[in-house]
């Protein structure tokens, strides 16, 4: 659409400028200072349109074990800016750790104390992706509570699940509804937000010792049942056209 009108407006100019017409200048001037604004954030995600919106758009391939580039790329400058990328990760491995998936290192406990509690906030979004996850225990009753609570300010809570459930479908460790996946498209619009929450939460899940499979994969995996009345019986090998040693060869 902006593209549209930007080029629009300056087919508009042209022919002001090679018509000399004093009232199309004023108007092609007048359009130009009132779209503007809206140029300013759409110069700005340029550099996500082939980046975080094909990401959005293209399905990610099973079997994703590492980060991307771009992923290495922006999680080391997030960790740049005053460890930011580094401390969003931590209540990540909390919740992994908490769930049984992995362990946290004697720097990430140390960090996750001196929190005071926002890492344990940051944590419970998390633990509700998980517990989403198949064959994984729910929350407990504080999670719930406070995940409860957090859902109550304009959604918060839910939309920290979702970049969660992103990191995890990345890795073929879950599934996203249709609700999640527009939420997430959602989040991505101001400036990739939703792209670079999930950054850390992927980075964590790449330190996981095991990752357990989504449905859809073990579904894949899963042997084919064999059919009602019907027995599986081993191949028989073809006789040899050499007759065995002592044996008189057909006429």
């Amino acid at each position: 659409m902006v593209k549209t009108a930007v080029l629009a407006l300056s087919v508009l100019q042209q022919e002001s400028r090679s018509q000399r017409c004093p009232l199309a200048a004023a108007v092609v001037k007048h359009l130009f200072r009132s779209i503007a604004p809206l140029l300013v954030p759409y110069c700005c995600c340029i550099p996500f349109e082939w980046g975080v919106t094909s990401m959005v758009t293209r399905s990610v391939p099973v079997g994703k074990t590492a980060l991307t580039a771009w992923e290495h790329i922006w999680y080391t400058l997030q960790c740049l800016a005053l460890g930011i990328g580094y401390f969003a990760k931590i209540p990540a491995k909390k919740a992994f750790h908490d769930f049984g998936m992995g362990s946290m290192t004697g720097a990430e406990k140390f960090w996750y104390v001196l929190m005071l509690g926002g890492g344990y906030f940051a944590k419970v979004p998390v633990a509700k992706a998980l517990s989403e996850l198949p064959g994984q225990r729910e929350l407990t009753r504080w999670e719930r509570f406070w995940y409860s609570v957090s859902c109550l300010y304009f959604g918060a809570g839910y939309f920290a699940k979702v970049h969660a459930k992103k990191a995890l479908s990345d890795f073929a460790m879950a599934e996203m509804t249709a609700g999640e996946r527009a939420w997430y498209a959602v989040l991505c619009l101001p400036f990739g937000a939703g792209y670079f929450a999930k950054i850390p939460v992927a980075k964590a899940i790449t330190e996981l010792p095991e990752r357990p499979v989504a449905a859809a994969e073990r579904l894949e995996e899963a042997p084919r049942p064999v059919p009602v009345g019907r027995t599986l019986t081993p191949a028989v090998p073809p006789a040899s056209a050499t007759p065995a040693r002592g044996q008189p060869k057909e006429s």
